[in-house]
């Protein structure tokens, strides 16, 4: 019983100690189709964080720009936050879809696919809130 209590203590103690927007994975649920539907089923834009496996550029938003509470609480509450790697099928589409050159890139969609922001490499959480606000 006390290791069952020692599980579930850890495991919320490092869920807790992680960047607290819930970032979906694509390639865990599926299709893109699928994750706009998602999207559409809770009425919700899509805040898109499309890296590179390797990206600086993302392990220094996970430490500053998304730890941030307001941008946290926007994107958690207004939007479908989906992570997708470019080296997965989805990734090379959207990277080309929107001419995306660089190895993370932030993209702002509502389900029709229609772009309201696309921001590359390293953003503040000041330009990120304006941004999402739009």
């Amino acid at each position: 019983m006390k290791t069952v209590f020692l599980f579930l203590f850890l495991l919320v103690a490092s869920h807790a100690s992680q960047a607290a927007i819930s970032f979906i994975d694509v390639e865990d649920l599926g299709t893109w189709e699928k994750m706009l539907a998602l999207a559409k089923a809770q009425k919700r834009n899509l805040f898109v964080h499309l890296i590179d496996a390797n990206c600086e550029d993302y392990k220094e938003l996970r430490k500053t720009t998304f730890k941030n509470d307001e941008v946290e609480t926007l994107i958690n509450t207004q939007f479908l936050a989906l992570k997708v790697f470019t080296y997965t099928e989805t990734g090379k589409a959207l990277a080309k879809l929107f001419s995306v050159d660089e190895t993370s890139t932030l993209l702002i969609l509502n389900t029709d696919e229609v772009l309201f922001s696309q921001q590359t490499g390293v953003v503040s959480a000041a330009e990120l809130i304006s941004a999402l606000n739009k």
